[in-house]
């Protein structure tokens, strides 16, 4: 128990020191997305999603923000303590956060943040055999149009499209078609290994130019848009 609570620790240390700029004991501006990201820790499925300006990337924060009520729906500016803990046995320093005052909460539409269609999706990486490995980006894309529940696409020697149904950030694919043209050598793995995920695929999650697509918890595949 007590290796899995260090593991958590560690976990949020890296990802809080390494994407949003936290001193110790501060009061800091951050901002809470609308919508919750994916979050495969041990013992949470979805986070909150922050960041520390406007610009930034959106990151997840593990665990939860002390006093404050998240509503998804809302984007939400917040001033927070920032309090940190030394870790003796490791000499790491984990953070937690405690709200101090909200700034502004503002209702969005969540099918603007999840919308998937109009512009293709290039694939750069994939699980294969239970790795996750790069692919070149110019042989394998997909295009989402949710509004027809229809997807097409290349899967590196073949034309696809297929049958999609989208929910918040759960998703299905069925009723797959592609031509018929011999994909030899890796192409043809990459090939295989993609249509056969694309069809189990449940979720996604899109992190600014990037979609992430799961089967659960396990990450199957990454996709870039230009």
């Amino acid at each position: 128990m007590r290796a899995l609570k260090l593991l958590s620790i560690l976990v949020l240390t890296m990802i809080c020191s390494s994407s949003v700029s936290f001193g110790q004991n501060q009061l800091k501006k951050i901002f809470v997305a609308g919508h919750y990201g994916q979050c495969h820790s041990l013992n949470q499925s979805k986070c909150l999603l922050i960041r520390d300006s406007a610009k930034s990337e959106w990151i997840n924060h593990f665990g939860n923000i002390e006093g404050f009520k998240y509503e998804e729906g809302n984007e939400y500016e917040l001033i927070v303590e920032v309090h940190t803990t030394k870790n003796s046995s490791d000499d790491t320093t984990s953070y937690h956060l405690a709200l101090s005052k909200s700034l502004v909460k503002k209702k969005i539409k969540l099918h603007d943040h999840y919308k998937l269609d109009d512009e293709p999706w290039f694939l750069t990486k994939l699980n294969i055999d239970k790795k996750l490995k790069k692919v070149s980006e110019h042989h394998v894309f997909l295009v989402i149009h949710d509004d027809e529940n229809m997807i097409v696409g290349n899967s590196g020697c073949n034309k696809f499209k297929a049958s999609i149904e989208v929910n918040g950030q759960e998703v299905k694919v069925s009723k797959l078609d592609a031509t018929k043209a011999i994909c030899k050598g890796s192409l043809g793995n990459i090939e295989k290994v993609f249509l056969e995920e694309l069809q189990v695929a449940t979720k996604y999650n899109v992190k600014g130019k990037q979609l992430l697509v799961y089967q659960g918890s396990s990450l199957l595949m990454i996709f870039t848009r230009k």
